[in-house]
């Protein structure tokens, strides 16, 4: 079978984050079970991950249709998979020629009620909210029409999204969840739980308002226990993003209880950091995919994940953690200091952290499921 993925900003650095992460595995031990994988791409810099067959093009966001209709019609393929968004689906008419061609949306796109966007856009302003408010202007029955006019079938990686696209296309076309997987060797579980003070909270990630890190270090600066302290892990963080970063946290009145690191981390030195700490928390106020991959990786370590309640968060952190409300400070300050004050929680929480590990599958027992739905579409 002859496969593509039309793939927004496949370029090296994406390829440990979600999505880019899921067609990166998924492509590679598709590949291994003998089907011919192209990934096009709108990066320049694109990544060429070995087994793949990578394909450059102008835009894949309806700038340039024609040259992305002839690249993939000149690959001639039994499946298509597209990433749909409220704003490109009026563009991808030409899926409609590719006859004898399977089509897969994979919704990668969280879809946001107008309440979490309006909570969300409050604290974020204008200029970093926009993008996903503007999808709001695409109502449910054109939704409707374009998926089921131009795809076969969905794949979504939460059951939350699933529902939303379940709600939104009425069922007409087959919606399928599949988890990302995950390289448990790779993520050793931590022997025991870490109970004892101080306790130490794990940021991980670019220190932005969107993945809730201003919420976070108000939230701790409402908490005078000097025994809760954070550690950052500000990935891709240059010279000038540290110093903003170290005001930031001075003005809070939080040297002493900060820790901060910028750059990017060897995935070994990242497992230390996860070891050592009592929790990672992820307080996002929006999440740009459905499910960020640091979730289960630290679950996978036997660390609990404090996150927020939206999008995929919830049923991706389950019973291995605990949501604070979203774009709470005071229910996220509420939370740190009851783990303060509760030690014994993280040994349950431990505990359930090793049952979602057991329940998390490889990439290669994924793929299978992905291969399924690449041959049985429609």
């Amino acid at each position: 079978m002859r496969i593509v993925f039309c793939v927004y900003d496949f370029t090296p650095n994406n390829l440990s984050l979600q999505p880019w992460l899921t067609f990166c595995k998924v492509g590679q031990e598709l590949a291994k079970l003998k089907h011919e994988v192209h990934v096009v791409t709108d990066a320049p810099d694109f990544a060429e991950p070995p087994g793949l067959y990578v394909h450059y093009v102008g835009s894949l966001r309806g700038l340039g249709n024609s040259q992305l209709a002839r690249t993939v019609k000149s690959i001639s393929p039994d499946s298509l998979v597209f990433m749909p968004t409220p704003l490109n689906l009026p563009t991808l008419s030409w899926l409609n020629s590719m006859n004898g061609c399977r089509k897969i949306a994979f919704a990668s796109y969280p879809f946001y009620a107008f309440r979490e966007l309006l909570q969300a856009g409050r604290m974020l302003g204008f200029a970093e909210s926009s993008s996903y408010i503007r999808h709001l202007c695409m109502p449910s029955f054109f939704w409707r029409r374009f998926l089921r006019n131009r795809f076969d079938a969905v794949i979504s990686q939460s059951q939350s999204t699933r529902d939303s696209l379940a709600s939104i296309s009425a069922c007409s076309i087959s919606a399928y969840t599949i988890m990302p997987g995950i390289d448990l060797d790779k993520w050793p579980l931590r022997p025991e739980p870490r109970v004892h003070r101080p306790v130490v909270l794990l940021y991980m990630g670019s220190a932005k308002k969107i993945r809730g890190f201003e919420i976070l270090l108000d939230a701790l600066a409402m908490i005078e226990k000097k025994s809760v302290l954070l550690r950052i892990l500000a990935r891709g963080a240059d010279e000038k993003e540290i110093l903003e970063i170290q005001s930031a946290i001075e003005k809070k009145g939080l040297k002493d209880r900060v820790e901060l690191k910028g750059g990017w981390m060897d995935q070994s030195l990242l497992v230390q950091e996860m070891h050592a700490c009592t929790a990672v928390v992820l307080p996002f106020l929006l999440v740009p995919s459905e499910l960020p991959v640091s979730v289960m990786e630290a679950i996978a370590c036997g660390v609990p994940v404090i996150g927020s309640r939206i999008d995929g968060l919830p049923s991706a952190i389950g019973s291995a953690g605990i949501v604070a409300e979203h774009a709470d400070t005071v229910s996220l300050a509420g939370i740190i200091k009851s783990l303060h004050d509760n030690p014994e929680m993280f040994s349950q929480w431990y505990d359930n952290c090793k049952i979602q590990r057991s329940r998390m599958r490889s990439w290669e027992e994924v793929s299978r499921k992905w291969e399924k739905v690449l041959i049985y579409a429609g």
